[in-house]
């Protein structure tokens, strides 16, 4: 659940703000990502525990409401996740995550036929954060690669703990089919550390970023750089933009569209996102409709450039201290 407060800018430390508006939402990573890839039209499911509370209970009709399978989310003792999000005008938002019960998440409450039936599992990064759900994490990717369903990893951020948390960390890396990144995450993750074993990462890697931020992807060797869709609106909301770009990635994965045409697909969805002026961010996802309209009128969706670059251990290993 995400509870949102828009201010006018952000406090100093040790400072207070006045807050404009405050939102109760429902929200999360993967609920959103379930949300915005079932609105386009395709099935999604989601394997998590949430806390038998309000915020719980109102987070669980809404996945329902959506036409999220939430026959794997497992009501738990411990409280619900929470995120507190400060949004600013220019709609950058700053965010303090309560992790709850998901942290409990282990190895045996993911579903094997629920993996079975996919063809596709999104693992997200911030599960390598705790050692109980990595493990959970690390159960998925490997009932996935059994049934050759295709693997994605979606990175954020890095955990601060460089022991157990890299080891998991290499581990799901050299075993997912794709990997997903913020700009802000590959900069870190480019990092050689010292003192460890170097890993391998997948071979098609997709770097996102701000709104303004080309998208860049990697397949071996090679570069090739997506341009943004122009954020038609004034005042822009990029809370929950970059979970309707995965989704638009994934969902054109799916349907066996190339990497390029995939990113312009998630480009599409998350300039929509950003642009849209509903409040609730499960209104801003778009339809399939609504994005090919927008492609539509943008040709291509926009110039983009390819280059060769030679290997590099930065590029093609990480070394998790």
């Amino acid at each position: 659940m995400d509870l949102v407060a828009s201010v006018e800018k952000l406090p100093s430390l040790g400072s207070e703000v006045m807050i404009n508006d405050f939102q109760i939402a429902t929200g999360g990573v993967a609920a959103n990502i379930a949300v915005a890839f079932a609105k386009l039209g395709l099935s999604s499911a989601i394997i998590s525990k949430i806390g038998n509370d309000y915020f719980g209970r109102k987070l669980l009709d809404g996945l329902k409401k959506e036409h999220v399978n939430t026959q794997n989310v497992i009501m738990d003792k411990n409280p619900s996740g929470l995120a507190f999000v400060a949004l600013t005008p220019n709609g950058q938002r700053t965010i303090f995550n309560l992790k709850g019960a998901n942290k409990s998440l282990g190895p045996g409450d993911v579903s094997k036929h629920m993996v079975q039936d996919s063809a596709m599992v999104l693992v997200s990064g911030y599960c390598l954060f705790s050692t109980q759900q990595a493990r959970a994490a690390l159960r998925a990717i490997q009932l996935a690669r059994d049934e050759e369903v295709s693997i994605c990893l979606d990175l954020r951020l890095l955990p601060a703990d460089k022991n157990d948390s890299s080891k998991f960390m290499a581990k799901a890396l050299a075993n997912v089919d794709l990997l997903t990144v913020s700009d802000e995450c590959w900069s870190s993750l480019r990092c050689n550390h010292k003192n460890s074993e170097s890993a391998l990462l997948p071979s098609s890697i997709i770097i996102y970023g701000r709104e303004n931020i080309e998208t860049r992807i990697i397949k071996g060797t090679s570069v090739s750089r997506v341009s943004p869709f122009p954020v038609a609106a004034r005042k822009k909301n990029l809370l929950g933009a970059n979970d309707s770009f995965i989704a638009g990635l994934l969902h054109s994965r799916c349907l066996n569209k190339e990497l390029e045409e995939s990113v312009r697909f998630a480009s599409a969805c998350k300039a929509i996102t950003a642009s849209a002026p509903q409040k609730n961010l499960w209104d801003r996802f778009p339809t399939r409709r609504k994005v090919d309209d927008l492609l539509r009128r943008h040709g291509s969706g926009g110039p983009k450039s390819s280059v060769k670059i030679d290997a590099q251990p930065s590029i093609g290993t990480i070394k998790p201290s």
